[in-house]
């Protein structure tokens, strides 16, 4: 991912690979092309690990008190029709998230609180977006 960001920084274009969540995590390269710009925005997990996050100049973590984390999970899961494996792979991912992802809260420029639901914060994003392309285009 740190080679992506830098070689889209610098005005390479690049393909992405995407990945399959759904229980998989396998990985296709080569399978989003994306064209470079002065600004990147991503999102995810694993963003603002020691191995990522020096390609960033902003970092943003949120917070998500555990009850919240909890119940997204189980929706999901039902979604997913994970079943009777959900509390296992619960388990599991928290277990690794305390050793990965929460520490990441430390070195994040701004915190921001969980509580929100994904509806607002995409809302949100979106409007920065907008803002952050009337600036660049404004530009040329």
């Amino acid at each position: 991912m740190s080679k992506h960001i830098t070689e889209l920084l610098s005005g390479k274009a690049t393909y992405l690979p995407k990945y399959d969540m759904s229980g998989t995590a396998i990985r296709h390269d080569n399978y989003t092309y994306a064209k470079p710009s002065k600004i990147i925005i991503s999102e995810g997990l694993f963003t603002l690990t020691p191995k990522v996050r020096d390609a960033f100049n902003f970092k943003i973590y949120v917070d998500i008190p555990e009850n919240i984390k909890r119940d997204r999970f189980f929706i999901r899961a039902k979604e997913r029709d994970l079943g009777d494996s959900a509390e296992i792979i619960y388990a599991n991912a928290n277990k690794k998230a305390e050793f990965y992802i929460r520490p990441c809260k430390d070195i994040a420029d701004i915190v921001l609180s969980g509580y929100a639901d994904r509806i607002n914060y995409k809302n949100f994003l979106n409007k920065i977006i907008g803002l952050i392309q009337e600036i660049y285009y404004a530009e040329y």
